[in-house]
């Protein structure tokens, strides 16, 4: 049976990481942190950080890089004179599906990291504004029905 990792290695690690909002490699964690840790050792944990979302990773192998999550600050109210504007605050966070999470791993990898993407530039010199259209008929209908919600008469305030 494995062994069960405490808690203050995980909060260790996150302070650690919580330090540097653009994020950090394995290495550079292993020599913020206080004890040396097996590179193994760091890796496990690390990966157990990232399952639980407690840390995010960014690419991966050598390009791997971890961060906090991402929190949005929410206004709870209007302050009243006096009250501190940070306990008006409210951290949470932003929910991303999992092709979400994939755009945004692979767009903040670095740009050598990404593969190389071109355009055929034919397809933009015979673009007309307001002549011709970059999307067929289909594809726009497409969208324009995906995009229309539908209107459901509610009582007021609901």
């Amino acid at each position: 049976m494995a062994r069960r990792i405490d808690e203050e290695s995980f909060q260790a690690i996150e302070a650690v990481v919580g330090q540097r909002p653009e994020g950090m490699d394995a290495p550079e964690i292993a020599a913020a942190l206080d004890a040396s840790l097996p590179r193994r050792t760091l890796q496990y944990r690390l990966k157990a950080l990232v399952d639980d979302k407690r840390l995010m990773r960014e690419g991966s192998g050598r390009w791997a890089r971890y961060r906090l999550p991402e929190a949005v600050t929410v206004s709870v109210g209007a302050a009243s004179p006096g009250t501190p504007r940070a306990s008006m605050r409210l951290t949470t966070m932003i929910p991303l599906s999992e092709a979400g999470e994939e755009i945004r791993n692979y767009v903040r990898q670095p740009e050598a990291a990404r593969e190389p993407v071109g355009y055929d530039r034919n397809f933009l010199d015979c673009y007309r504004p307001n002549a011709s259209f970059y999307l067929s008929e289909r594809e726009r209908m497409e969208l324009l029905e995906f995009g229309m919600t539908e209107v459901v008469e509610q009582p007021a305030g609901t």
